[in-house]
């Protein structure tokens, strides 16, 4: 079975990143609505869109460290960075690559010098399970801003 299809803008790669790009957008429309008001100028609307981006980020980022619970290293190293413009997901622990990717082999120290890893992804399996989710936190800052100027 195939694995389910992730919009265009978020990537999972195999070295430990979730990439969420592609809100270049967003934040022109964020900005354009602080050129509006004088009391969001200072990037008030472009603001709140960093913040409930980093917040679907975290969101992602505690189904991933679910998926890989079964290794002490991986959840504590993932972390996310970003802001307005995107949100970065990484692990930097030494079994997140050789876990994610399917087929890498690494040596060991025992009677095999060389052994497949078992393939445990858990960066894609909770951008799938996280993406929906994830997409209602950042839509939140839109229905908070129609509420700032009135709209119900």
């Amino acid at each position: 079975m195939a694995p389910p299809r992730r919009p265009g803008k978020v990537k999972v790669t195999g070295h430990g990143r979730v990439n969420v790009t592609g809100l270049r957008g967003t934040v022109r429309a964020a900005k354009q609505v602080a050129a509006l008001d004088g009391s969001l100028a200072g990037g008030g609307a472009a603001g709140d869109l960093g913040r409930r981006l980093k917040e679907a980020g975290v969101y992602v980022a505690a189904l991933a460290k679910e998926h890989a619970s079964w290794s002490q290293q991986i959840p504590p190293a993932i972390k996310v960075g970003g802001g307005r413009s995107g949100v970065v997901i990484t692990c930097r622990a030494g079994p997140a690559y050789p876990n994610e990717i399917a087929g890498v082999r690494h040596p060991t120290f025992g009677h095999d010098p060389w052994v497949e890893n078992e393939h445990r992804p858990f960066f894609a399996p909770a951008a799938d399970a996280g993406a929906e989710g994830a997409a209602e936190i950042v839509a939140r800052v839109v229905n908070d801003w129609a509420a700032e100027y009135g709209f119900r």
